[in-house]
This record gives structure tokens, sequence and C-alpha cells, in this order.
């Protein structure tokens, strides 16, 4: 074992608490069991785009989550781009246009998720 992963397998909860906002997630691989661990959540980025039809809300967000499934905190040893990931109740997927959308380190997995809504403008229901 390299000396970063021994040294972070002793002291991973003051790190998972300095690197971020250890929550609570679930990842969900495609036709598989659910997994819960603790991640370390990235800000949530808005984005809007409308048209005619309304707006679609792109929300996205870095999380990263542990690779050993024995640790702590939990973990997940290989990743893939079809899992979905629940934070706070609401469904998330890994931004599989974007290329480097699963990064793999030696102790994380640094994912980029995305979340795809409608928003109305005015009252909901408007153009239906």
């Amino acid at each position: 074992m390299a000396n970063h992963d021994e040294l972070f397998a002793h002291a991973s909860s003051h790190l998972m608490a300095t690197f971020g906002d250890p929550t609570e997630i679930t990842i969900t691989p495609d036709g598989g069991l659910a997994v819960t661990m603790t991640a370390i959540l990235g800000r949530v980025v808005i984005s809007d785009d409308g048209d005619g039809d309304g707006i679609e809300q792109r929300r996205t967000r870095e999380v990263k989550v542990l690779r050993d499934p024995a640790g702590a905190h939990g973990g997940i040893a290989s990743l893939l781009s079809n899992a979905t990931f629940t934070i706070d109740s609401q469904p998330w997927r890994v931004d599989t246009e974007n290329p480097a959308a699963i990064e793999t380190g030696p102790t994380w997995h640094t994912v980029q998720l995305i979340s795809v809504g409608s928003v109305e403008r005015t009252r909901p229901n408007y153009r239906r």
C-alpha cells in the first residue's frame, strides 16, 4: 500500500471533514443493489437554457467518493457511468457528455454529476 493510502486510511475521518462537507449518499448501479456511503459534495452550479416551451434547468456538481468499500465511510471499488446517485432524495446521474466525468485516483473517485429538470417562468403548468 502506498504511503498516501496508508495515511488516508488512518486519518480518513479528519480528512473527510477537512476536504468538504461529508454527506451520506446512495449509489445504485443500473440493475444493481444500492450502496450507501459518505461522500464529499461540491457546490451545485445551475444553468438555464430556455426556448419557446419553457426553461430546462441543468444542475451540475462534483462528488468525491472513497474507493474502499470496507472503510469506515464506505466506498465503491469501481464506478460505472450508468449509476444513479441519490443526494438528499434527489436523483443525479453521471454527466456522460463530459469526457472526464469519472476520474479514479488511488483513494477517491471524483465524479461529475448532472440533474436536468424543467422550470416554469410564470405559473405551474402554464404551457400544458
